[in-house]
C-alpha cells in the first residue's frame, strides 16, 4: 500500500516516462530501500513506562523495553503528543530510554523493534487545576473606587472564565463580573467603617474551578461620621425636698452616651436663692 502510494505521488508530480518511470521500476525490483525486513518470526514487546505524569513540571523517566526477560538495546521509542510535538530516543544496552523535558499533553508510546510487534501506549498528563489569586487593597475611603484583581490566577494551558461576587458587607456594585479585573464604587454615606468580602471563581476549559476570598476595608469619612453622631443624655433623677441647712446630692450618673462614653458634666442653676456648691463638676 505504502508503495502504490509513493508510485502514484511520484507519477503525478514527475509524469510517467524517465527517472520517474525508472524510480518506480527499481521499487518494483528491489522494494522500498527504507523498508527493514524483518528477518525472524515477530515478538511481543513489554514495555515499561509512567501512566501519568503532572503537567508543566520539568520531568525525568525512563521507558524500558523487553522481549521476554531480555532488556533491548536499540528499541526505537517515540513519544508523541496531541498537538504532534514528538520525542525519540533509541533504548541503551539496559533497555532503557530516558527522556527530560516538561510535558503538556497527553502523549502516545509507541516502541519498534526490528523482529518485533510494535507497542502503542499512552502516558496521560494530569493537568493541575487553576488557581485563583487575588491582589491585595489598601484601605479605600469612603466615596472612592477600588479594583478588585485577580489577574496573576494560574492556569496551566488555555484560557480561565472569571466570576466576581459579594459574599458580605452592605450590598455595592461590582462592575465587569466576569473580567480578570473588575471594579466597585463605594458610597460617601456611611457612618460607620465597615468590611467588604469578595469571591472570585476561576474555570480552566477543562471545567475545573478554584476560588479565593477577599475583604476590603471601606473607612468613612470624618464629616459624615460627625453628622450621624447622637447627643448624650441627661438623666437626673426626680426632685428632691430637703430641710434647711441639709446637703443634697444632684446625682447624674444615669446619664448615657450610644456613640462612646461621657468625657465631661457641668452643673448650673437656673433658679432659687444662693446656696453652697461643692464638688459641682
Amino acid at each position: 500500500m505504502a508503495l502504490n502510494r509513493a508510485k502514484e505521488r511520484l507519477y503525478s508530480h514527475y509524469g510517467q516516462s524517465g527517472y520517474a518511470k525508472m524510480t518506480a521500476r527499481f521499487f518494483n525490483w528491489f522494494g522500498d530501500p527504507s523498508m527493514e525486513m524483518r528477518t525472524a518470526r515477530p515478538q511481543s514487546l513489554t514495555v515499561t513506562h509512567p501512566a501519568n505524569l503532572s503537567a508543566g513540571n520539568e520531568s525525568s523517566f525512563s521507558v524500558v523495553v523487553r522481549s521476554g526477560d531480555v532488556l533491548l538495546e536499540g528499541a526505537r521509542v517515540a513519544l508523541v503528543t496531541t498537538s504532534g510535538e514528538s520525542h525519540v530516543v533509541e533504548t541503551d544496552n539496559n533497555g532503557r530510554a530516558t527522556f527530560e523535558f516538561a510535558p503538556s499533553k497527553t502523549m502516545s508510546v509507541t516502541v519498534t523493534e526490528h523482529n518485533a510487534i510494535p507497542y502503542e501506549g499512552k502516558i496521560v498528563i494530569a493537568s493541575e487545576g487553576p488557581k485563583a489569586v487575588i491582589q491585595p487593597n489598601k484601605v479605600i475611603n469612603a466615596g472612592s473606587w477600588f479594583y478588585l484583581d485577580g489577574r496573576e490566577s494560574v492556569v496551566t494551558e488555555g484560557v480561565l472564565r472569571y466570576q466576581w461576587t459579594q459574599i458580605s458587607g452592605n450590598k455595592v456594585v461590582i462592575n465587569q463580573a466576569n473580567d480578570s479585573r473588575a471594579w466597585v464604587d463605594t458610597s460617601d454615606s456611611i457612618s460607620q467603617d465597615e468590611t467588604l468580602v469578595f469571591k472570585l471563581m476561576v474555570t480552566n476549559e477543562s471545567g475545573e474551578s478554584a476560588f479565593a476570598t477577599h475583604s476590603v476595608l471601606v473607612k468613612a469619612s470624618a464629616t459624615t461620621a460627625v453628622k450621624d453622631n447622637q447627643a448624650p443624655v441627661a438623666r437626673v433623677g426626680a426632685d428632691q425636698k430637703i430641710a434647711v441647712r441639709t446637703w443634697a446630692i444632684l446625682d447624674g450618673s444615669k446619664s448615657t452616651e450610644v456613640d462612646g462614653s461621657i468625657v465631661s458634666y457641668q452643673w448650673t442653676k437656673v433658679s432659687g436663692t444662693a446656696e453652697e456648691r461643692r464638688r459641682g463638676t
